[in-house]
Order: C-alpha cells, then sequence, then structure tokens
C-alpha cells in the first residue's frame, strides 16, 4: 500500500523547523559563523588594501602634477570659457590666470607660478590654499607657500614684505606684496603658487595679447570636474563638441592621477585581483561546505524524518538556506568590522613598498558592499552543494541510518590485522569527501606560506643595486630622483656644493654627469623604427601606430650626455669598443640604441652625427660605438622616440656647452659612509632643499624593507587561510568523534582502553596532518613552482628561489593540534559513563 505524503506549504512550518535546527546545531552554527567571519575578514582586507592603495596613489600623483581636478581646458579666453562653464556635465569648474613666473635669482631652483585664481575651490584644487591668513584681494596683497618664503629668506608671518620679480611683454617687473596667507609648501609638486588679486592681474594684463608661445601668460586656465572619474577624455571632448567648438579650437588635458578613468586596464592588476577573490572565496568554500556537509550527513535521519510528513526537496534546500542566510546576518558584521580593522593596519605596511609620501586609509561604501556580496555568494554557493545532497534523502534509507552505519560500509581486507592503525584508517576513510575537503583546506594556508617566502626571497639584492645605483652616493636636484619632475636644466650642484664636498674626507672619486635636451628635424631614421619594431618584437599594433603618428611630428627631442671617465666606464657596450684616444679627441660621440638590447639603432658605428653648439652651429661627429647606460646615472626620463649620444664630459663642455653637472656619483672608504650620509643629509635639509640623493645604504635598507613588508603581508594572508584550514579540521574531528559517540562505547565496552581509544583517535587526526603534508609538498609544491617561475621569469631584480621549509616548520604546531583537538574530546566524552553513551539515542 502507497501512501501518498501531504505537501507542507506553510511557510511559517518552514521558518519553525529551520529555527528549531538552527537551534540545535550548536556546533555547526560556531564553526560556520568562524568561517563567515574569515571569509569576510579576507575580503574586506583585501578590498580595503586595494582602494586605499589607488586612493594614496592618485593623491600623491594630484600632488606631483599640481592638481586634484579630473582634467583642464588651457589657454582660453573669456568667452570660451563662459561657453564652456554652462555645459551641463561639468560637476564643477573653476579657473586661474597666469600673470607670468618668478625669475628672482633665488627662485631660479624653485620654480614659482604668478597667478590669480577665482577663489578657494580652485587653490583648494591646486594644493595651494593658505592654512594661514587669505587670498588675496588688494594689488598688494599675495599668498604663497613656504618653500617660496624660504628661498626668498623671508619670515612665514603674515605682514611681511614679499618681492617678486617676473617679466611681460618682455618686460622686466618687480613687485613688492604683502603677505596675507601662506601655506606649508609641497617639494614633490612642480612649481609653487604665488597667489596676488584679480585687480592686480587685469591692469597688468589690461595692454597685453596672449599668445601660445611660450607660457600661458594671459589665458584662463580652467580646472574641471565630472560627477566621476571615467572616460575623462571623451567626456572634455563632448564637452568642447557640445559647446559648438572643434577640438582644434580648445587645448584640454587629463589629470593622469586617475588610475581609474576607464581609458585602460592592466591585465596584469586585473589578473592578481581576480586571483585574490577566487582564493578567498575558495578557501572559505572549503570550509562553509565542510561543516555543512557534516551537518547535512549527521541529520540525515531529521532530513528523513521531515520528508515523511510531505516536506519537499525545494523546501528542505530553502529551509538549509535560511539557516546559512541568519548566519550570515550574524558573521558578516563582524567580518566586514574586523576585516577593515586588518586593512588599516595592512595599507601602511602596503604602501611602504612603493615609497609613497601619501597614507590615505578609504571607508569607501564599496569596500563593504562588495566584501558583503562576495561573502555571501561564497556562503549560498557553499551551501548549495549540501542542501541538494539533503533533499535527496530517501525517508527510508534515512529511517535506517545509525551512529554505526552512518559512513557506509567499511571492510577489510581478509588477513589484514586488526590494530589502531588500521581502526583509525579505516575510520578516516569513512568519508573521503570529507578527508580530501579538509586537507586541501589546510594545504592551501601551508602553500601561500611557501609562495610569500619564496617571493620574499626571490628578489635579488644585488640585480637590485645594479640597476639602482652604480656608486655609494648619488647627488643630483631633486627632479631627477622624481619621475614627475623631468631634469631641466637646474643648476643645484653648484660651486658651493662642490666646495664643501671637497673638504669631506674618504672620498675615493666623484664622477659628473651633464645632460641637455633639444629639439631636432625627424629624419628617415625615426619613421624606420615602428616598422623595426614591429618585426623584431612583434610588438602590438596599436603601440605600433601610436609611435609611427609619433613620428609624423616634425621635431623630436635629442638627450646629450657629458660623462666623466668613472661615468664612461659604466656605460653597457651593445655594439663595438670604446677607443679613448678617438673618444676624447672631440671627432666621435657614442650613440645608444632605441631598445635595451641593442637590436634596434637610431644610428650604426660609423654614421655621421650633426650635433649643435651653444650659438647654434653645427659640428659633425662619428658614431664610434653603440652603448646604454645604466638607469640610475640617466636622466631617468625619456620620449617615445627619443636619440641620445654620449661624450666626454671634457668634449661636452668644450663643444657643446657650459653648465652644472645634472648629476654627481660619489665613492667614499667604508669608513666614511656614515659621515658622507650624514653630510648629504644635512646639506640637503638645511642649506638647499631642491637638492636630493641616493645611498646605497639607503637602498639596502629599501630593499629589506620590501622584503620584510612581502613577508608581513604574506605571512598574514597565510595565517587567516590557515586558521580557515584549522578551523575546518577541528571541526571535523569534533563533530566525527561526537557523531561515534555510541561507537567508541561499543569499543570501549568489549575492553578496549580509553588510552586506547584515544591514542586511536589521534592517529585518525595526524593521518589528516600527514596527508596535508603530502598534498603541499607534491601537488602544491608543484603549482607553487609554475606560478613563481612564471612570475620570475620577466621581473627585473628578481631569481627564482623555492623552498617549503616555512611548511615544514609548520608541522609541529599541526601535529600538537592533532593531538590536542582529539583528547579533548575524548575527555569530554569520557565524562559520561559507557553505560549512559550506549543508552542515548537520537
Amino acid at each position: 500500500m502507497v501512501v501518498a505524503m501531504l505537501k507542507v506549504n506553510s511557510k511559517r512550518t518552514i521558518h519553525l523547523l529551520a529555527k528549531s535546527s538552527f537551534k540545535a546545531s550548536r556546533m555547526r552554527n560556531l564553526f560556520a559563523i568562524i568561517a563567515i567571519i574569515l571569509t569576510s575578514v579576507m575580503f574586506t582586507g583585501l578590498f580595503t588594501v586595494a582602494t586605499s592603495l589607488v586612493a594614496s596613489i592618485e593623491e600623491s600623483t594630484m600632488r606631483q602634477v599640481g592638481g586634484s581636478a579630473h582634467g583642464s581646458f588651457k589657454y582660453l579666453s573669456k568667452a570660451q570659457y563662459d561657453t564652456l562653464k554652462t555645459h551641463p556635465d561639468i560637476k564643477d569648474i573653476s579657473f586661474s590666470v597666469v600673470l607670468g613666473v618668478g625669475e628672482n635669482k633665488e627662485l631660479a631652483k624653485h620654480p614659482t607660478e604668478i597667478r590669480y585664481t577665482s577663489g578657494e575651490n580652485n587653490a583648494k584644487g591646486m594644493f595651494s590654499m593658505p592654512t594661514t591668513g587669505k587670498l588675496p584681494q588688494n594689488d598688494d596683497e599675495i599668498a604663497t607657500d613656504t618653500l617660496v618664503l624660504k628661498q626668498l629668506g623671508v619670515s612665514a608671518k603674515l605682514g611681511q614684505k614679499v618681492t617678486l620679480d617676473y617679466s611681460l611683454a618682455g618686460k622686466k617687473i618687480s613687485k613688492t606684496f604683502t603677505l596675507v596667507g601662506y601655506w606649508t609648501g609641497d617639494k614633490v609638486m612642480q612649481a609653487s603658487q604665488a597667489w596676488v588679486s584679480k585687480s592686480y592681474v587685469e591692469k597688468q594684463l589690461a595692454d597685453y595679447k596672449p599668445s601660445k608661445k611660450g607660457y600661458d601668460v594671459g589665458y584662463i586656465s580652467a580646472d574641471v570636474n565630472f560627477n566621476n572619474s571615467f572616460h575623462i577624455e571623451s567626456k572634455l571632448q563632448k564637452v568642447i563638441v557640445d559647446s559648438g567648438f572643434s577640438l582644434d579650437d580648445i587645448d584640454y588635458g587629463v589629470n593622469w592621477a586617475y588610475t581609474g578613468n576607464g581609458e585602460s586596464l592592466d591585465i596584469g592588476t586585473i589578473v592578481a585581483t581576480v586571483g585574490a577573490i577566487l582564493m578567498i572565496a575558495f578557501s572559505g568554500y572549503l570550509m562553509i561546505a565542510n561543516v555543512f556537509t557534516i551537518s547535512v550527513a549527521n541529520d540525515v535521519r531529521y532530513y528523513g524524518l521531515i520528508k515523511t510528513i510531505g516536506t519537499t526537496p525545494k523546501q528542505i534546500r530553502k529551509l538549509i538556506r535560511k539557516q546559512a542566510m541568519w548566519l550570515c546576518f550574524i558573521g558578516l558584521p563582524i567580518g566586514l568590522l574586523a576585516g577593515y580593522l586588518v586593512g588599516m593596519l595592512l595599507v601602511p605596511i602596503v604602501l611602504s613598498i612603493i615609497n609613497t609620501d601619501v597614507i590615505k586609509i578609504s571607508a569607501h561604501p564599496l569596500i563593504f558592499i562588495l566584501s558583503g556580496i562576495f561573502s555571501a555568494v561564497t556562503v549560498f554557493v557553499s551551501v548549495s552543494k549540501p542542501s541538494k545532497i539533503a533533499a535527496k534523502v530517501s525517508p527510508i534509507e534515512a529511517l535506517r541510518v545509525t551512529d554505526n552505519n552512518r559512513g557506509g560500509k567499511r571492510k577489510l581486507k581478509k588477513g589484514t590485522k586488526v590494530n589502531l592503525w588500521t581502526m583509525a584508517y579505516s575510520n578516516l576513510t569513512r568519508n573521503k569527501k570529507k578527508v580530501v575537503l579538509v586537507s586541501i583546506s589546510l594545504s592551501l594556508g601551508l602553500v601561500i606560506l611557501n609562495a610569500t617566502y619564496s617571493i620574499a626571497n626571490s628578489f635579488d639584492m644585488d640585480e637590485y643595486l645594479s640597476r639602482s645605483i652604480i656608486n655609494d652616493f648619488a647627488v643630483g636636484d631633486v627632479s631627477n630622483f622624481n619621475v614627475n619632475l623631468n631634469y631641466s636644466n637646474q643648476d643645484t650642484l653648484s660651486e658651493g656644493f662642490f666646495s664643501e664636498l671637497s673638504l669631506q674626507e674618504g672620498i675615493e672619486s666623484i664622477n659628473n654627469i651633464y645632460f641637455t635636451e633639444y629639439e631636432v628635424p625627424t629624419g628617415p631614421r625615426f619613421v624606420d623604427i615602428p616598422k623595426q619594431l614591429a618585426k623584431e618584437y612583434g610588438a602590438d599594433s596599436k603601440k605600433v601606430e601610436a609611435l609611427e603618428r609619433y613620428a609624423q611630428q616634425p621635431k623630436q627631442l635629442l638627450h646629450l650626455y657629458g660623462l666623466d671617465e668613472g661615468a664612461l666606464q659604466k656605460l653597457i657596450l651593445l655594439h663595438g669598443k670604446i677607443e679613448e684616444q678617438k673618444l676624447y679627441s672631440g671627432k666621435y660621440v657614442i650613440a645608444a640604441p632605441f631598445d635595451a638590447q641593442g637590436n634596434i639603432l637610431y644610428y650604426a658605428i660609423g654614421d655621421k652625427i650633426q650635433l649643435p653648439n651653444p650659438t647654434g652651429q653645427m659640428r659633425e661627429y662619428e658614431v664610434l660605438t653603440v652603448a646604454d647606460i645604466p638607469e640610475s646615472i640617466s636622466a631617468r626620463h625619456s620620449h617615445p622616440l627619443t636619440p641620445t649620444f654620449y661624450l666626454p664630459s671634457q668634449v661636452f663642455l668644450a663643444q657643446i656647452e657650459q653648465k652644472a653637472p645634472m648629476l654627481s656619483t660619489i665613492d667614499v672608504q667604508d669608513s666614511a659612509m656614515e659621515k658622507m650620509e650624514r653630510f648629504l643629509a644635512n646639506y640637503s635639509t638645511n642649506t638647499d632643499q631642491n637638492m636630493e640623493f641616493e645611498s646605497k645604504a639607503s637602498l639596502v635598507a629599501e630593499f629589506e624593507n620590501l622584503q620584510k613588508t612581502l613577508k608581513i603581508v604574506g605571512i598574514t594572508i597565510s595565517i587567516l587561510v590557515a586558521f580557515i584550514g584549522i578551523m575546518n579540521f577541528i571541526n571535523s574531528v569534533i563533530t566525527s568523534i561526537n557523531a561515534r559517540r555510541r561507537e567508541l562505547a561499543m569499543l570501549q565496552s568489549i575492553g578496549m582502553l580509553n588510552s586506547q581509544v584515544i591514542r586511536m583517535l589521534i592517529l585518525e587526526s595526524t593521518m589528516y596532518i600527514l596527508l596535508t603534508t603530502a598534498t603541499t609538498l607534491t601537488i602544491g609544491s608543484a603549482i607553487c613552482y609554475l606560478g613563481l617561475s612564471a612570475f620570475t621569469a620577466g621581473a627585473a631584480y628578481m631569481k627564482l628561489y623555492f623552498t617549503v621549509v616555512p611548511s615544514l616548520l609548520c608541522l609541529p604546531v599541526l601535529l600538537v593540534i592533532a593531538i590536542i583537538v582529539p583528547v579533548m574530546c575524548q575527555k569530554v566524552i569520557s565524562k559520561s559513563s559507557i553505560v549512559e553513551r550506549l543508552r542515548k539515542i537520537e
């Protein structure tokens, strides 16, 4: 006789069943909540670090660029500005007008722009808003930063007199102002601002006709912000076209500080971010899925019983998902808060790797929204399969399940010797899937630890130093050490500096590097470079097309170096050899290639090249050899097409240009290293703030800090992932022992000692650790090695270093846990007598 089951349609009934099951599964809930907290901690920490990194780099770059606006319109007339500012896509717009550039001899090393600003928004956007005092209102008022005041020898006090010299229409003007506002200057900015009043600028420019030749004096420079920083360039173009102008009518610029402007995405960043998200989701999945799988296996009779009263598979799946949702409500808020705190601690550590001087910890709502979404998705994906298993439980089969057959049939081969080892192995293999999940979960943290330690030690200090600095010290203008502040003939290394330097003890050698840059006509050699690039390296078509467009420009910039003998010896020879007699004759020059390998040349050995002297007269040189210059003694900037040449400094100064060195390299005796470091630090801080220096010792410290930072971040991630694995392991051991309470009691009832039970349980959990170790050393190591090989293959400063020592050092800790957990569980269970445990029914 077949009895038709009644459908349970009541939502309230399902809610009550879920609630009762939720209350009864305290152990499961505890471990599930821990897993959800850890998963959301890692997601939140990741997004906090990522968004803070972007925000910090953006602000640091904005300060270097000199503004925070999304973009700008340049060389505007008043009529053009009035038309553009009304466009509905513009969120806010402000402007400034350049009057001139400070020409005081004290400001020769410190560019200072004299401007009128439309108001506070513009001044704040240019990081030049007075923090003391106000913006100028009257003709004789001025506001500027402390760096300008220091250069001029003026105290940073309101009411002080400030005299500025500048030129307008070829006429030299000197004006004395009263200081009405100032703020702390920033050395990384390309130029300081000196604000003067609107009325003063209008009077001075009354008869002036602006020209785009040279500086943008007299024109309006408008700073624009949109609702977001995506696709800034296309938005600027839309504003221009919609306002009735052509793109040729209005010059515009995009603030490249905005890494999220949507113009391009770095594939490496995308892969790394997706990889981190998948790793976190996978580690969380392993524990949450295992927790619910074990719970379903333990409650199989319960699901069978509620099926007999008409509960449908769909309702059972809903019942489990509802419990998962409640667990999310508990675990997510804790995890999001804890994760944000972890992120706040990691942000300064991560930022120290890139040496940014801005640390900005983001609290963007997207951090918590994305973390919550990814964590919740991980939870519901994790419970998907266990809920399907529960839904497929047959009521009849479920009622047959007891403590002794819950794991399925177990058979020992005939003749197999029965001992604690074979019993432990038989118990372990009852649920092979659970064993695999736990082992992978534990292995994941160990593999990440191995990878972190290997990556940190793959950085080659000798290679790093050889690329970063080739002498004990390198000294020059601050612009030479900042990629955003290109060296432009500053004479920071003056005779006064070299006089003081000569007084220092322990100096072995000083070598100067001179540099100049000027335009040359674009010739056939430039046009052929893009084709050679495509042929030699199979370059991307877009890159080749961009280079071809650049080669169509009428003129290109040429770089010319003058090198002392010691610096000449540091050149990387690619073709030919240096014949000193010829080189010092003043008739020969060394040419640089287009590429670092020397496969694509602007000029080959024997070619003739015309170079101008200060009077503009051309002088012919023959290419003696082809070589490249180490970055540490170069101008540290280039252009898409930049022919570069090297001359001995004597020839450079005699035939090209008399000027101060761009850079000086200094080698000292080991005993004098610290004294020289103190001298240069004191000079660049107190005597000339426009001077900067690098030292081999500081770069060694920087390198060691990089390794230390990578280890801290990696170990933090490893600990979180490993903790998930350990919790997964502990949960599996505890639930397994609890599920077999009657079985263990039966073994003790037929003579098995409690100590033997404990030893058997210890052997079971030890087998987990041994399997984890085997997985880590085989599959995990293979994956880790292949990943590291790919990562270090094309990376500068890196040589593959792979080790499994960190995971082996963790083995004793895991073994201790494997011993403690079963011992404590059995002690708790043993508080009840064997008879009580045998009588106990589900």
